[in-house]
């Protein structure tokens, strides 16, 4: 897959063992509308998002630089989002994540955020594409 990341810092992709982040593809949006619409995911998140809120937010984070898929690796399936906020806090960086709830408990969320925080330096701005 070709990365749509301008910034030359950012890794396309990153792996563990089951897991794969990669740029959010078309294909994704979907499963990731079901992350924002899910009273159960929303829950800590301000609720469920308004519908022609995650219509644009399914347009703009396709591609979106600090936007991951978490992939499983042995089937292909998207299984939540992880997201690199690299000023998001005076400065600090802020990772956060959500999973569709068939795969919480799994262990799936600690992994790639571990991973991530150990990637490259983030030197990005913050994707207009926000998983909250």
């Amino acid at each position: 897959m070709t990365s749509a990341y301008a910034a030359p810092y950012w890794p396309a992709t990153l792996a563990t063992t089951r897991l794969e982040l990669r740029p959010v593809a078309s294909p994704d949006v979907p499963a990731i509308a079901r992350l924002w619409t899910d009273a159960e995911v929303r829950r800590y998140l301000g609720g469920p998002v308004a519908e022609d809120v995650v219509r644009l937010r399914g347009q703009r984070c396709i591609g979106a630089t600090g936007v991951f898929s978490v992939v499983r690796r042995e089937d292909d399936r998207l299984l939540g989002l992880v997201l690199v906020e690299p000023d998001a806090r005076d400065g600090h960086a802020e990772v956060s994540y959500q999973f569709l709830p068939e795969h919480w408990g799994r262990g799936y969320a600690n992994r790639p955020v571990l991973h991530q925080m150990g990637a490259q330096p983030l030197r990005t701005r913050s994707a207009e594409c926000s998983a909250r």
